[in-house]
């Protein structure tokens, strides 16, 4: 019993430290791309014209979205110009900076209202938060782990001896 106790005890240990290794950017495929997505959705009720940084127009009917990717400097961001028209109307046009960041997706959407008789665009852009534990929580975490197989191994090993005398 206490030798099958001691090899978890050991298999725990041996464990642990790799999973709060996993991601540390140094080889085995776990790093992340200098990339990131522009997604831009066209939630109008009209088609939409949409540039990004001068480029060529792209129309999105309602409701459809493009993905544009961008080369992001890690630790760092790509702010592009989105620009957006209707296409019955050119006249009726918006502009926004999106921020883009490394291996992460911008979500974009393009709404249209009505002031005054008039239709009025808007760009809305939501950057995405980081949702990846460090790599500083990731060791607390394992390490927790370890601690608590310690804390039930103590209290399993640790008890002062049953006698087994037989008291008659």
């Amino acid at each position: 019993m206490r030798r099958s106790i001691f090899g978890l005890f050991i298999a725990a240990l041996i464990v642990s430290p790799a999973g709060a290794m996993a991601g540390h950017g140094g080889g085995g495929g776990n790093q992340k791309p200098n990339l990131g997505t522009l997604h831009i959705t066209n939630q109008c009720d009209d088609a939409v014209a949409v540039t990004v940084n001068g480029g060529t127009a792209t129309t999105l009917e309602p409701g459809a979205s493009t993905d544009l990717t961008f080369f992001v400097v890690k630790g760092s961001s790509v702010t592009p110009s989105v620009t957006a028209s209707l296409v019955s109307d050119p006249t009726v046009t918006t502009s926004a900076l999106c921020s883009v960041t490394q291996g992460k997706t911008t979500k974009v959407s393009i709404t249209s209202s009505s002031s005054g008789g008039q239709v009025v665009l808007s760009i809305t852009s939501k950057s995405p938060g980081n949702a990846m534990l460090s790599r500083e929580a990731r060791v607390a975490f394992c390490s927790m782990g370890v601690l608590s197989i310690l804390l039930w191994l103590g209290t399993r090993l640790g008890r002062a001896p049953q006698s087994n005398a037989v008291v008659a």
